[in-house]
């Protein structure tokens, strides 16, 4: 997995995405529904800085927001490197999910949990209104549709698959 994340890092593509985001959500440990943000939060507010900065739940790593998360940690430590690194990363998880389609019902973004639709919607200045989700064509597609009016689709048809297969 971590070749993986070198590559993307390395040369960000939409492919190279996909294929860690992929590595991701089959990993065995993946859980697109679980605490591991909320994990992290609470070692925020318990004051574990570092702890949190060094948290590596498979569950975090495709999350723009945990990587926010753990930045503040870091900075709350006085890790300027740390800080900077996990501020990067947050860029680039971003970019790695704006990458994967354009959010149109054709070409719907991935992500790897309902937390990354609301930090890519927050980081393009776009608040959720409302949110359903869509099975057509043997897709499943989460509609957002924004308070300014916009509508934006996720597919998470392999998520929702694997959470299946995670209960089965």
């Amino acid at each position: 997995m971590i070749h993986l994340f070198q590559a993307y890092l390395e040369a960000p593509s939409a492919a190279s995405f996909s294929e860690l985001r992929n590595a991701v959500i089959t990993h065995p440990d993946y859980e697109p529904y679980g605490d591991a943000l909320s994990d992290l939060n609470g070692q925020l507010d318990g004051g574990h800085f570092e702890e949190a900065g060094a948290n590596t739940d498979i569950n975090l790593l495709l999350s723009p927001r945990a990587h926010l998360l753990k930045s503040f940690a870091w900075h709350k430590c006085g890790h300027e490197d740390g800080e900077r690194a996990e501020q990067f990363l947050y860029r680039m998880m971003l970019d790695g999910i704006r990458g994967t389609g354009d959010g149109s019902r054709e070409q719907p973004y991935l992500v790897s949990s309902v937390a990354d639709e609301h930090d890519l919607l927050q980081a393009l200045g776009e608040e959720l209104d409302t949110q359903d989700l869509l099975e057509e064509s043997g897709r499943r597609l989460d509609h957002v549709v924004t308070k300014s009016g916009a509508e934006w689709y996720f597919d998470v048809t392999d998520v929702l698959a694997q959470l299946e297969r995670a209960r089965s």
